[in-house]
């Protein structure tokens, strides 16, 4: 959900990216916003408090394998002029940039990491948004509190799943998982033998890929691990 503008001037100062992932829970931010008058500056500093790798940036309690995962939060008090604003360190580098979604609890503001970002922006440069992989599924990430909560075996992957049971729900028609096979409940716990988890989350890895790759997928069905190859 990122928006790309193309400014027709020369010389203008930018920014550097800084990597996210060298930002810790306790690391001081700051928030930069714009206020109403639209040129004027807004700050807000805080603490990162979390990385919540499983939470999706739809917004949804069940995951989108074309939507990335993992975002920052912190303890900063934001209102809707922060959003799409930039998260920097104390060294003047982007570590990131606010976004939000409407939920059951209101407005949640979130900060989505550089480095995802970064791997968006080159494909765009690259004239490339139009290649972006799909799969075509629903899912929940599992981790070792949602195994144990739902007595599962496995506790890492992505388990294809539908809060009412119902496929269609979890499986696009026609798309390359329903082509290829996938049903409700597999487990995916690898593409090409890179192991999905907490931190290299399933649409991190796809996005590794372009739209008509070949890739093979890890899945564990009903006790058993079996090898099922997608055309994205």
């Amino acid at each position: 959900n990122l928006v790309f503008l193309k400014i027709s001037a020369s010389n203008l100062a930018v920014v550097s990216f800084g990597n996210s992932n060298d930002i810790n829970p306790g690391e001081k931010i700051i928030a930069v916003g714009t206020g109403a008058s639209g040129t004027q500056r807004e700050y807000a500093s805080g603490l990162v408090s979390d990385f919540a790798y499983g939470y999706n940036l739809a917004g949804q309690a069940v995951s989108s394998s074309e939507k990335m995962e993992g975002v920052f939060e912190s303890d900063m008090v934001l209102d809707s002029d922060y959003i799409g604003g930039p998260i920097v360190d104390y060294a003047g580098q982007v570590v990131g940039i606010i976004g939000d979604n409407l939920g059951s609890n209101g407005q949640k503001f979130f900060e989505i990491p550089s480095d995802k970002i970064g791997t968006v922006i080159d494909r765009a440069i690259k004239q490339e948004t139009g290649s972006d992989p799909i799969l075509g599924i629903s899912y929940v990430p599992l981790n070792k509190n949602y195994a144990l909560a739902n007595n599962l075996s496995n506790d890492r992957g992505a388990m294809i799943f539908s809060a009412s049971g119902q496929v269609g729900l979890a499986i696009m028609a026609g798309s390359p998982a329903q082509k290829a096979g996938l049903q409700l409940n597999d487990v995916i716990t690898q593409i090409n033998s890179q192991d999905i988890n907490e931190a290299s989350t399933l649409p991190d890895v796809l996005y590794q890929f372009k739209k008509g790759d070949q890739i093979m997928l890890s899945v564990k069905r009903g006790g058993q691990e079996i090898k099922i190859s997608v055309q994205l």
